[in-house]
């Protein structure tokens, strides 16, 4: 019989059906014996992914094989038939098929039969082998036909965000390796591996080997696998690119791996739109790992941590993903903060932070102003810098970054972007970035804050609260409040100075704030309508009464305006009677804003330029002085001078209504005097000089005499150290009459030698003075 080999290859040949290649071997007309592969000596047919491998015998008669070599095949899909047998679409991780003359064989020269597949995939080849097998020996009939086609692996989209307390979640994109690949990727597993304080910590889900996706190696037991079959890392994706020039790395198997991988497959954990997963919350896979492994357990992330996530399917494995790590996360607080500013205003930056690190005491923020697109920012940073402190929790914290104005940051008026960075004292950093091998920072990895500055100045506002000519409180830097304060009427003054000196304004309103809660009035705070304004600028001055809430153009000052301006370092102080009724606590007057009008860009918007901010003053107690209405001496006819004074005859009332009281305060010194507000005088103008004068109980009391110039003290009274904080109500003339007698008080004389007929009045000035 003549024989046909019809691809005869000399000893020790090699043949590579690279990626995409086709090697397509038939004789359809034949009739006779054909070899479709011959071989004189030892040969190897290596094949990774081709686009197509395909040898069909032309009758039974004819051989896919004859020669001793071996045919080793990687990441296929194979279809075989012949003597009786089918094995239809079969995927391998790795193939290898000995040949010994015209039989496979479990074993020549160096290669075994040998399949990296799923489990349940290696039972249907383990049938097929059983069926071929020639007796009991190692050999097997050949197939009639080999079919061969490429399975291609999957690739992970590189969009995946930092891990941050408040970034926990991770979402990727599936798609398939070769772009020409069309064929739908399902079955795709997800592998998230952390690179953990020189541990790599799995931390799937799955606990078992998955018999339908999973590749396993029986070894050289093909035909009676042991029970626990080896598990195999999956290919890399671009297995053949980093193995192109090196071909005998390109004909190994996969590796064989300790442990199994494991993958995240909770639908509690994981959820699957298309070829698209979203893991809601990392901490769900770190709180089931420290459920299995109580000993061992991740509290917290160290700064060198890193999160490795890849994609599997078809026994290949996508390019790593890594993602960074911190315990720290620091935003812009978009929903609040100023986005105009006024010239030399402090910058202030609404953020919010989270740090879930136990240990973290400290967080420092870091910003670099107006860099330039692209630029490379020096570490450390040597512009703005500030350090707070932090309880670190599971909740979102609030602050306020404020960077004072010395700093640069409302100098000048244009649109800017302040960028900025967050690390605590842990060495957690948000946002993550990585510098470049001179160790600078790219802008654009780092968080941003825009603001406008405008043309106006911006004013530091200052409340007072007067008692007379006496500061009785302030919220001046140093200046100390008193933690008590007396009921009673009261003068607050709330006074704006410029911060810039080279702006101006041409209109202004004044608001009170009481729609803050934490800031508004307190209730037994009265406001007395007396609202005054004073505008000063250089020796110019000018008062007027104004309302809150009213806006007002620097025309309506014309004694200080300057073109439609008013100009530059004008003051405003405000100006009003308050009255603060006994019993108080925490006592607090709102804070007043001076603002300004101006055009946004088209639009009418308004500033703050500055505030006075609330006035905390603490509790109020009561010291509360009555006086009579009427202080009267009766109707007399002249006498001479030098005569008995006149007595008080309505003295009943003045004994009812002349009263202090006021709350007991250790140590407190409490004083109550009165002074003329000018001497007795009738309706045609005649006066009684030097007339009134006061006496106090006991006898051995001198006369003083009442006067306009100076105060005359009429009760005066040292508290002890020990005295309860009760309430006293002191009728401060009940001694001033014994038996009906008056013998103490206010008495009237004659002083004149010639005094006139006539009704002579005065008025009487009463005060209450307290150490508080």
């Amino acid at each position: 019989m003549i024989v046909i080999n019809l691809l005869e290859i000399g000893s020790n040949s090699n043949i590579l059906v690279d990626k995409n290649g086709v090697f397509d071997m038939s004789a359809p007309n034949a009739t006779g014996k054909v070899n479709m592969i011959s071989s004189a000596g030892n040969f190897k047919v290596r094949v990774y992914k081709p686009k197509r491998l395909k040898i069909v015998r032309p009758n039974n008669d004819s051989n896919l094989v004859s020669g001793n070599g071996n045919i080793e095949i990687h990441d296929i899909k194979a279809t075989a038939s012949g003597n009786g047998v089918v094995l239809q679409d079969v995927p391998f991780q790795y193939l290898n098929l000995p040949f010994i003359r015209t039989n496979l064989t479990t074993e020549a020269n160096v290669a075994f039969l040998q399949a990296q597949t799923t489990s349940n995939e290696l039972k249907k080849l383990q049938t097929v082998l059983q069926q071929l097998q020639i007796g009991n020996s190692n050999n097997f009939n050949e197939f009639g036909q080999i079919d061969v086609t490429s399975i291609n692996g999957p690739e992970l989209s590189d969009t995946f965000k930092t891990i941050e307390p408040q970034q926990k979640g991770i979402t990727g994109t599936i798609s398939n390796k070769e772009p020409n690949d069309t064929s739908p990727l399902t079955d795709t597993q997800i592998r998230v591996v952390l690179q953990h304080q020189g541990q790599e910590i799995d931390l799937g889900t799955t606990t078992e080997i998955n018999p339908d996706k999973d590749s396993v190696d029986p070894k050289r037991k093909m035909l009676n696998p042991p029970v626990q079959l080896a598990p195999i890392e999956p290919d890399k994706v671009d297995w053949f690119e980093s193995s192109f020039n090196n071909l005998p790395n390109r004909s190994k198997p996969g590796a064989d791996l300790a442990t199994p991988w494991k993958y995240v497959t909770d639908p509690h954990v994981i959820n699957w739109q298309g070829n698209t997963f979203n893991i809601n919350d990392i901490n769900l896979l770190i709180d089931n790992y420290n459920r299995n492994n109580p000993k061992n357990k991740i509290t917290n992330f160290a700064p060198s941590d890193i999160l490795k996530v890849m994609a599997v399917n078809n026994f290949q494995a996508s390019t790593v993903r890594q993602i960074r790590l911190s315990n720290l996360s620091l935003n812009l607080d978009k929903t609040k903060g100023k986005k105009v500013y006024a010239l030399g205003d402090d910058l202030q930056i609404p953020l919010q932070y989270q740090d879930v690190n136990p240990d973290a005491k400290k967080l420092s923020i870091y910003g670099y102003m107006d860099p330039a697109n692209n630029e490379m920012l020096d570490l450390p940073v040597t512009q703005a810098f500030n350090e707070f402190s932090m309880t670190p929790n599971k909740d979102v914290n609030q602050l306020v970054w404020k960077i004072p104005a010395s700093e640069g940051v409302t100098a000048t008026p244009q649109k800017h972007n302040y960028k900025f960075y967050g690390q605590d004292d842990k060495q957690s950093q948000s946002p993550i970035f990585d510098t470049d091998s001179s160790g600078k920072i790219p802008e654009n990895s780092l968080l941003n804050y825009f603001y406008d500055v405008i043309n106006v100045p911006a004013y530091a506002g200052n409340k007072l609260l007067d008692k007379g000519n006496t500061k009785i409180a302030s919220n001046e830097n140093g200046y100390k409040n008193p933690a008590v304060i007396a009921s009673g009427k009261y003068t607050e003054a709330n006074i704006f100075t410029a911060k810039n000196k080279t702006a101006k304004v041409d209109n202004f309103t004044l608001s009170r704030d009481n729609k803050t809660a934490s800031a508004a009035d307190s209730p037994g705070i009265r406001l007395t309508n007396d609202l005054r304004l004073t505008v000063s600028a250089g020796n110019k001055q000018q008062t007027q009464s104004i309302k809150y809430d009213t806006n007002y153009q620097a025309s309506d000052f014309d004694q200080i305006a300057v073109n439609g301006y008013f100009p530059v370092n004008t003051t405003f102080k405000v100006e009003q009677g308050i009255e603060i009724d006994y019993g108080q606590k925490d006592l607090n007057l709102a804070p007043v804003q001076l603002q300004t009008n101006f055009d946004n860009d088209g639009v009418l918007d308004s500033l703050d330029l500055g505030t006075t901010r609330n006035l905390q003053l603490g509790n109020v107690y009561l010291l509360r002085l009555t006086v009579p209405n009427l202080i009267d001496f009766g109707k007399h006819t002249l006498n001479n001078k030098g005569k008995a004074p006149y007595f008080i005859s309505n003295r009943n009332e003045v004994q009812r209504n002349l009263q202090l009281e006021y709350t007991q305060i250790p140590n407190n010194k409490l004083a109550v005097s009165v002074k003329l507000q000018n001497e007795l005088e009738d309706s045609q103008g005649h006066m009684l000089y030097n007339s009134l004068f006061y006496k106090a109980p006991g006898s051995n009391s001198t006369e003083q005499s009442l006067n306009t110039t100076n105060d005359t003290v009429i009760f005066n009274k040292v508290l002890p150290a020990n005295v309860s904080n009760t309430n006293v109500n002191n009728h401060l003339a009940d001694s001033w009459w014994v038996n009906k007698q008056q013998v103490a008080g206010i008495f009237l004389k004659n002083a004149l030698n010639n005094p006139q007929l006539g009704h002579y009045s005065t008025t009487l000035n009463w005060s209450v003075t307290n150490s508080i």
